[in-house]
């Protein structure tokens, strides 16, 4: 008997310290110091510590174990129905694992991924009846990264490069029917080619930039691949002499630019 009432008491004494605490949101103080979140009582200013279940406006809650008022592990949210609607997971206060976000009718409407407090991986989102993919990144890290975009028929729409955080490398955009209308070369942020494409997937134009303008030899083309106009751009204004073909190949008239000004036309047979 004595042996069962000290299990009994141990028992109770384990259930008691692990026991969710129920508080309004309005008792507590939530703050944002060097991308933690830090929770604290509004009444005594001590930080929360253990398992809480906190009641916002509405009816709304979220379940969460602070330490030293700092999140650790997993919070989870639910709606004024009881619904579960969101599960994120902190590590010492830092967002770090899988976090999901799900619409009303219970479907997964969005995903993120974090490591030690960044985002990493991959991150979609999904339009507001969970129905079809809007968006998708993929991280290296925060400043580096992939980011493609997607029609409601789930072509894809965009892709687009990011290296320390300004757009790099070839930006390719595509028609609702899949084919690539337009690809933009960058360097830093910085557009170097733009380059068109016709609904056959032939190269329609290609225009060189230097400092956000147009610069250097620019040509454009035919469905078959022959020349249509070519030409120098400078500072983008026309600069020189330009070529105009017609859908066999053969020149059919010269225009000469000064400033972009035309300054004399040549026409041939």
């Amino acid at each position: 008997p004595l042996f069962r009432s000290f299990l009994s008491i141990s028992l109770l004494f384990v259930s008691t310290s692990f026991a969710q605490k129920l508080l309004p949101e309005r008792d507590v103080r939530q703050q944002v110091f060097a991308g933690e979140k830090f929770f604290k009582l509004y009444a005594t200013d001590e930080p929360l510590d253990g398992a809480y279940k906190v009641v916002m406006s509405g009816g709304a809650y979220y379940e969460a174990t602070f330490v030293e008022g700092r999140i650790n592990g997993t919070y989870k949210r639910y709606n004024s129905e009881g619904k579960f609607i969101a599960e994120e997971h902190y590590k010492n206060g830092k967002n770090d694992g899988t976090w999901k976000y799900y619409n009303a009718k219970g479907k997964l409407s969005s995903l993120k991924n974090y490591k030690d407090g960044k985002p990493w991986g991959k991150w979609q989102l999904w339009d507001d009846d969970a129905e079809w993919l809007q968006s998708e990144y993929d991280y290296k890290d925060e400043k580096n990264y992939t980011l493609r975009m997607y029609y409601d028929n789930g072509k894809l729409s965009e892709e687009r490069f990011y290296k320390n955080g300004k757009e790099d490398g070839s930006q390719k955009y595509y028609h609702n029917t899949g084919y690539l209308e337009k690809e933009l070369l960058k360097e830093n942020g910085e557009l170097v080619l733009y380059k068109n494409y016709h609904s056959n997937g032939k190269l329609y134009s290609e225009v060189p930039y230097k400092d956000s303008k147009k610069n250097e030899k620019s040509v454009i083309y035919y469905p078959n691949g022959k020349i249509t106009e070519k030409g120098t751009y400078k500072n983008n204004r026309k600069e020189g002499v330009w070529k105009y073909y017609n859908q066999a190949g053969r020149l059919t008239s010269e225009e000469t630019y000064d400033h972009d000004r035309l300054v004399k036309t040549v026409n041939y047979k």
